[in-house]
């Protein structure tokens, strides 16, 4: 990616930041990068400027939470491809061969980020643009798709762990486009469909600990939910067995502007939940985190209360470990996982809707990927059952 058209004058009364953050915005909204290609990485990037590693942070930090670029941990920085009328013009009109990806505006703070890339690639393999609406209002979503709707055939609506908007998706399809849902399986459309029964995972998880013999198993949620029905099936899965739910997540951590502060403030709630319950009177031999970053403080508050882990408790949190996987060192993330093929999803719901751009008519699609449970340091072999005494 060539960024040689940024130049920064120490001499001028504006700060170097600024500078940086006012030319970059430029080219991103001027369409000179590619959305799948990452800026450079931080120490040649400003080493070419000639600026501070931390001048540049805080110029990517304000073009980040003005939502023009996004950060995956270990891939980099990558700019978004802005709505604008100006950008429209580059699309293939006569054929309409462009999509739009639609994200709610809490999405981007989600590690479905993956799904979101792999669509992006898979869909320019197919010769198809695409034009992404994220950190956008539903009102403002809809607005985008009246604005371009000659321009595009097709939109991509992601619902993760939110309400999805059917008048939105009833708008598109009255624009004569041709919608696919990309999210919750709980949540179903007369659309095509592809994605995961997110709840189900909680059930799955929940159902782990039970198979293990567990009798009180401790859910620690967090602030702002992944799944927002993730207590309530956990809650219904373990009263279904006969065991007495445990559920936490009273602590409410400070609003978060960047994903970087949201995992710290999350880490932060998992060791304030789990450092409450070794203070008071719940005891479980078990304990379900709703996310690695809430498992990182869990482990944390764990350690520090000399409990072994997984000889006393068990611990196991959904989503994927590479998230976290900088707050660990050569010997990898220690605690077992649940987490959903995000990339596979991504590509899947890219060619479903290549293919449905070439079959207009063919009945509706749907596919839901199962979660992989992966074995690691917190937990024993599944099917394993030993007396466990309360700790926690």
């Amino acid at each position: 990616m060539d960024v040689s058209a940024i130049k920064v004058d120490k001499s001028s009364r504006y700060p170097v930041y600024a500078q940086i953050e006012g030319q970059l915005m430029e080219l991103i909204k001027g369409g000179a990068f590619e959305p799948t290609e990452p800026l450079p990485d931080e120490r040649s990037f400003s080493a070419s400027l000639g600026v501070t590693r931390v001048t540049l942070r805080r110029a990517l930090a304000k073009l980040e939470h003005a939502g023009l670029v996004y950060k995956i941990r270990g891939k980099g920085v990558f700019p978004r491809k802005v709505v604008s009328d100006a950008s429209f013009v580059r699309f293939d009109v006569p054929n309409r061969r462009a999509v739009a990806i639609a994200m709610p505006e809490l999405w981007e703070s989600h590690p479905e980020q993956h799904i979101r890339l792999a669509e992006a690639e898979r869909l320019r393999r197919g010769r198809v643009e695409t034009m992404v609406m994220g950190h956008v209002s539903e009102a403002d979503e809809l607005a985008h798709l009246a604005r371009c709707q000659e321009v595009i055939r097709g939109v991509l609506f992601h619902r993760w762990g939110t309400q999805a908007s059917l008048g939105n998706i009833e708008a598109a399809r009255r624009f004569k486009l041709h919608v696919l849902v990309c999210g919750n399986g709980k949540e179903r459309f007369d659309t095509d469909f592809v994605g995961a029964d997110v709840a189900g995972c909680f059930r799955r998880v929940t159902e782990h600990f039970i198979a293990a013999g567990h009798r009180d198993i401790l859910f620690v949620s967090q602030n702002v939910p992944l799944e927002p029905k993730a207590v309530e099936v956990y809650t219904d899965t373990v009263r279904a067995a006969g065991r007495r739910p445990l559920a936490v997540g009273r602590y409410a951590c400070p609003p978060f502007s960047s994903r970087e502060r949201a995992e710290v403030n999350v880490m932060m709630q998992g060791y304030l939940e789990t450092a409450a319950v070794l203070r008071g009177k719940l005891k479980a031999t078990a304990i379900i985190a709703e996310s690695p970053c809430c498992c990182v403080g869990i482990l944390k508050a764990l350690d520090e209360a000399g409990v072994a882990v997984p000889e006393d408790v068990e611990l196991l949190a959904f989503g994927d470990a590479a998230e976290v996987e900088d707050c660990y060192g050569p010997e990898g993330v220690p605690f077992s996982t649940f987490s959903l093929p995000l990339e596979e999803i991504g590509e899947k719901a890219a060619d479903t809707l290549l293919w449905r751009l070439d079959h207009p008519d063919a009945p509706r699609q749907s596919h839901e990927f199962e979660p992989e449970f992966v074995q690691r340091r917190t937990t024993r072999p599944i099917g394993s059952k030993q007396e466990l005494k309360h700790v926690v």
